[in-house]
């Protein structure tokens, strides 16, 4: 299997992106799970941001990632804890189970690493395969913004990380079909070693909530109901939306 962006931040991405939340996202899957219970899927569970509170909850979840380094990682977290993590390394878009499962979630916008309507339906059509008559799948987007190209490095943040700092630089380039290319910039410095750097490319596809529900239409969901900021937040411009579709 080939390497790819969250290969390289395994180490780091609880201090990376698994910091850059404001909302309470887990709460609300939880609460989603707790609502019609069952088996838990989770699609793109990284290093476990969603899936351990979710087992230290009591939530029987399996967790699915691209990424080995990312699935190492949450084991590892999930061991230190106290905990049993189920996952596998498997892509969302190809979904291969025996078992079926109640609620399926997708959460912090994996959705946007499926960049053509061919994945994106592969991924609903093997959800769907999978869920349980009335069972959910839960899918969030972040809301699409304009995107200005900008050839040089801007930085996100500088943050604290360990015993050292992690600092994140990123440029962005629109692409057709409604794409984005993002390279980002990482420069890790400890006390008392060399600072390590590293880029990882990306290319995604934002979404907006009607794309979605008509994507889960074509697949044979039912539009079970649409949250913004995971419904804790009200707002006239959300930063989230999350789709909750119905097995029919």
């Amino acid at each position: 299997m080939s390497t790819w962006s969250y290969d390289l931040i395994a180490e780091v991405y609880d201090t990376d992106m698994g910091s850059n939340l404001a909302v309470d996202d887990v709460g609300y899957y939880a609460d989603l799970c707790r609502a019609a219970p069952g088996p838990v899927l989770e699609l793109g569970c990284g290093t476990g941001r969603v899936t351990l509170p979710l087992l230290a909850a009591g939530i029987d979840v399996t967790g699915v990632d691209r990424s080995w380094p990312m699935l190492r990682r949450l084991a590892r977290d999930a061991a230190a804890r106290g905990l049993a993590a189920r996952c596998a390394c498997m892509d969302a878009a190809a979904l291969s189970f025996t078992r079926s499962f109640q609620t399926v979630i997708a959460p912090f916008s994996m959705v946007t690493y499926l960049t053509d309507d061919a994945a994106l339906d592969a991924m609903l059509a093997g959800v769907r395969a999978l869920l349980r008559p009335g069972g959910r799948l839960a899918v969030d987007a972040f809301t699409p913004r304009d995107v200005s190209a900008f050839a040089e490095f801007r930085q996100d943040y500088d943050r604290p990380h360990g015993e050292g700092r992690l600092a994140r630089f990123r440029r962005i380039a629109p692409l057709d079909g409604g794409r984005n290319r993002i390279e980002r910039l990482y420069r890790l410095t400890a006390p008392g070693q060399a600072a390590q750097e590293w880029t990882t490319i990306d290319v995604i596809r934002p979404y907006t909530d009607k794309e979605l529900v008509a994507a889960g239409d074509r697949a044979g969901f039912a539009l079970d109901r649409v949250d913004h900021d995971y419904g804790r937040r009200s707002s006239d411009d959300p930063d989230f939306a999350t789709v909750v579709l119905t097995s029919r």
